[in-house]
């Protein structure tokens, strides 16, 4: 019994840390939703909207539409989404948003998060069959627009670019293995003409969660439920929890 209740607080205590980022299945297939409990945001896999325009995705945000519930994400959204990773900037006073790192050396929790939200620039790779492709144990990059202009194309006619780059690959033609370039953390990597279509640009989307996730903090409550329950029974008290 002691040893079972060990277990359930050492998982109740690896939940509590990692709750706040969740992977699910939707309509769109296996694990295309990110789901941030911190924020109550779900977040659409960057992959299912790559090679469309801004506008195209917007087109299609209606009733009985595609992104039917979806919205652009705002780049203090995609700053607060890196954070709930994990990711901890290297760089301070960007000119726009949080994360302005293009210089870093190999991360795990950045071939993480592109895994997680979708790796656009595999894809993108693959598809036409590009001279290099995507190290199959590392990770492309993650390219999507955001709901924030780009002050560089007049009228709002620009929408701001997020990226996430891990850069590692693999030459096609030559067996020279695989090469490294730093990787990218970027609140604010460009702009993209709303109306163009780029093959390895998608867009960040979100919806509302459309009900109430447990937090972390519910985890912290089992963990004091099992200890009470685990010290009464050391005294030989026998205790019976009705839930």
């Amino acid at each position: 019994m002691i040893k079972q209740s060990l277990a359930l607080i050492g998982l109740s205590f690896s939940l509590s840390v990692n709750a706040s980022i969740i992977s699910l299945d939707s309509s769109f297939g296996e694990n295309t939703i990110t789901r941030d409990t911190a924020t109550g945001l779900d977040w659409l896999d960057v992959t299912e909207t790559r090679g469309l325009s801004f506008y195209h995705v917007t087109d299609q945000m209606g009733a009985g539409q595609t992104y039917e519930g979806f919205r652009y994400a705002t780049m203090a959204e995609f700053d607060q989404l890196v954070t709930n990773f994990g990711y901890v900037a290297r760089k301070q006073n960007c000119t726009a948003g949080q994360f302005c790192d293009r210089d870093l050396a190999e991360s795990t929790l950045v071939e993480q998060m592109i895994l997680t939200l979708g790796d656009t620039v595999r894809d993108y790779y693959d598809s036409i069959n590009f001279r290099f492709s995507v190290d199959p144990a590392g990770a492309g990059g993650t390219v999507g627009m955001l709901a924030d202009p780009f002050l560089g194309y007049p009228n709002n006619t620009g929408a701001q670019i997020a990226l996430i780059m891990d850069n590692q690959r693999v030459w096609r033609a030559f067996d020279q293995g695989v090469f490294n370039s730093p990787d990218f953390v970027m609140s604010a990597f460009g702009g993209e003409s709303k109306a163009r279509f780029e093959q390895y640009n998608g867009s960040f989307l979100v919806s509302e969660i459309p009900h109430e996730v447990p937090t972390p903090s519910t985890h912290w409550l089992i963990i004091a439920a099992l200890a009470g329950l685990m010290g009464a029974r050391k005294n030989g008290v026998q205790t019976t929890v009705k839930v």
